[in-house]
């Protein structure tokens, strides 16, 4: 039998194994940058959201964005 810190263990490992994965290691992949035009927020030391959504705080935050000459409002509720 198993006991519940055994699981708890387990969980561990596999919750360690997937945050590696995710594609956003620095050394291998271009630093995250602002999707509105003529942004040139840092986004390296931006909170996990802006950085997965490709949006600087400010922007997220606007009522509308210029991306790719074209006017846009950022959706949080479906992050687009």
């Amino acid at each position: 039998m198993y006991s519940y810190s055994r699981f708890g263990e387990d969980d561990k490992i596999k919750k360690k194994g997937r945050k590696g994965s995710g594609g956003g290691g620095s050394s291998s992949s271009p630093p995250v940058s602002c999707q509105a035009d003529n942004c040139t927020a840092d986004m390296s030391d931006a909170k996990r959201y802006h950085r997965r959504h490709k949006v600087c705080e400010f922007h997220a935050k606007a009522s509308s964005v210029l991306v790719n000459g074209v006017q846009q409002r950022f959706c949080q509720q479906c992050s687009r």
